[in-house]
């Protein structure tokens, strides 16, 4: 999976704007998407910020089901067993976030609409909108100041959807001397991970993690790896005065 975001603020910084590219292979499944995303940053009060966000775009969609090998003994329809064509689908989802120097809350639906491919009808795509499909993320961090040159910085997430048990993820990163990120986290049922960040300048980052299954999944694959770099553009030469938390 290969990942690319950037994003800027406008007019004072209570509107942003920004763009993400994702392509994926999993499997025999392709995906290619694009997304726009809009934010609007509401004051609340002289060191809170309201924020909410829009996002919409289209993903690619092919799946090589030439690929894959039938069990033996088992009849499969030749129809599930071809290339299907690229086909495009929309993208939609939006969220909420309120944040302060040290904390932050939020919550976000990024998948608003769901895409299949029906293979028994031309390969068409099926667009649905159910409110039962949406899942629902929430979120929160808090910075603790353990001393002048380490902090801590727990964050729990939740993802909740009809009919399927609630996930959890829970996290916990310590900065030392305002430079160096490294923490671990763990996903209910699913996963740890051990996650590291190198702040090189205020304005260059790179970050490693290291995630592990611990289904049965993890019979099969030595985890996944995944590297990380941030840089931000500073047009007005004025200097970043603080390292950010979130």
């Amino acid at each position: 999976t290969q990942t690319f975001t950037i994003h800027a603020p406008l007019k004072k910084k209570k509107i942003g704007l920004g763009m993400s590219i994702m392509n994926e292979e999993i499997g025999v499944t392709k995906k290619f998407s694009v997304m726009g995303t809009y934010a609007y940053r509401l004051p609340v009060s002289d060191d809170a910020i309201l924020s909410f966000g829009l996002q919409g775009g289209f993903t690619s969609l092919q799946e090589n089901l030439s690929e894959l090998t039938p069990v033996d003994g088992v009849n499969i329809d030749p129809l599930f067993m071809q290339d299907t064509p690229t086909k495009m689908a929309p993208k939609a989802g939006f969220g909420m976030y309120y944040q302060k120097p040290s904390f932050y809350v939020g919550w976000s639906i990024p998948r608003l609409i769901e895409s299949s491919i029906d293979p028994t009808n031309s390969f068409e795509v099926n667009n649905e909108v159910n409110l039962k499909n949406w899942h629902n993320y929430i979120t929160a961090g808090y910075v603790f100041p353990v001393s002048e040159n380490l902090k801590l910085k727990p964050t729990i997430m939740t993802k909740a959807v009809f009919g399927a048990p609630v996930e959890w993820d829970f996290n916990v990163n310590a900065l030392i001397n305002e430079i160096i990120w490294v923490g671990a986290s763990y996903r209910t049922g699913d996963a740890i991970a051990l996650i590291s960040s190198l702040n090189v300048s205020p304005q260059f980052r790179i970050g490693y993690s290291y995630d592990y299954t611990i289904t049965d999944i993890g019979n099969h694959t030595s985890g996944s790896h995944e590297i990380s770099l941030g840089y931000d553009f500073n047009f007005k030469k004025k200097g970043i005065s603080s390292i950010r938390y979130f």
